[in-house]
């Protein structure tokens, strides 16, 4: 029998239940230690954990749909074990921050791994960036002076150094990290009111997924076309038609078109590839 059938056959047989009902179970679990009292809980939220998948897996397509499955359940499973009835949520309500968590840093794991070394500089940093911060550091050195520090003890360029961080940093948001490094406090446990919250989240996790996508799609464009969109809208201090026409030695109108296109470029690879629209 596929996945995919059996988890249909796990949603049928087992119907989400009602708030009240899982948080009987969740305290049963906690309480108790009882196992049959998790299982329950756990099978009975399948069904979310099964559309979240579909949804991360079609944006995705080379990701693993029972891998995504088995991250959901463990998302479920930390839960059940995090849960405080005081919080003003279910438990399914908290459970899908742990479960959307887990899938989307298993997305991110799988690109950084499939991105990660492909060039001699990428794994000339990936070998050595935490040797060559920990030197710069002892130098006393801080923000640029420590990245072109690092970037010359490890051998290679600061863009590609930088291009690297940023992927190794990518999505490592985890909910049960503390909000601030002198508190007991974790992410997490700032869940209050439901909808205000899981919008919250959604829109840094969105805002997070959707920098990184344009990156990767910028990435891919002409020569041209990237310089342009680069100063155009990337920039600290953004440059006009006229000052990029008068660098490129092409008519205003000509940076105008070459505009237009990379901009529509973008536009349609976000759509297909990702599924994003509204940009």
């Amino acid at each position: 029998m596929k996945s995919s059938e059996v988890i249909s056959h796990i949603v049928k047989s087992y119907p989400v239940l009602p708030s009240k009902e899982q948080l009987k179970l969740v305290k049963s679990w906690q309480n108790d230690s009882d196992k049959s009292a998790l299982d329950k809980l756990v099978l009975s939220n399948i069904k979310a954990v099964s559309k979240e998948a579909f949804k991360i897996k079609n944006k995705n397509y080379y990701i693993s749909y029972d891998d995504l499955i088995q991250e959901g359940i463990a998302g479920l499973l930390k839960a059940a074990d995090m849960f405080d009835s005081k919080q003003e949520v279910t438990y399914l309500t908290y459970a899908m921050w742990w479960v959307k968590a887990n899938m989307r840093r298993y997305v991110m794991d799988y690109r950084s791994v499939v991105r990660m070394g492909t060039t001699r500089d990428d794994r000339a940093i990936f070998s050595n960036l935490s040797k060559a911060r920990k030197e710069a550091e002892e130098l006393g050195l801080v923000g640029d002076e420590k990245l072109c520090k690092v970037a010359k003890i490890i051998g290679v360029n600061k863009s590609s150094l930088n291009q690297m961080i940023t992927t190794l940093k990518g999505f490592d948001t985890r909910l049960d990290s503390p909000v601030k490094n002198d508190t007991d406090t974790l992410k997490v446990d700032l869940l209050k009111d439901s909808y205000s919250l899981e919008e919250d989240i959604a829109n840094t996790d969105e805002h997070n997924y959707v920098s990184n996508v344009m990156c990767e799609v910028i990435s891919t464009l002409p020569p041209d076309e990237k310089s342009i969109i680069q100063e155009r809208f990337f920039s600290e201090k953004p440059k006009t038609l006229r000052d990029l026409a008068k660098e490129m030695k092409i008519s205003r109108e000509w940076v105008r078109k070459l505009e237009i296109k990379a901009l529509d470029r973008i536009r349609k690879r976000l759509a297909s590839q990702y599924d994003i629209r509204e940009f």
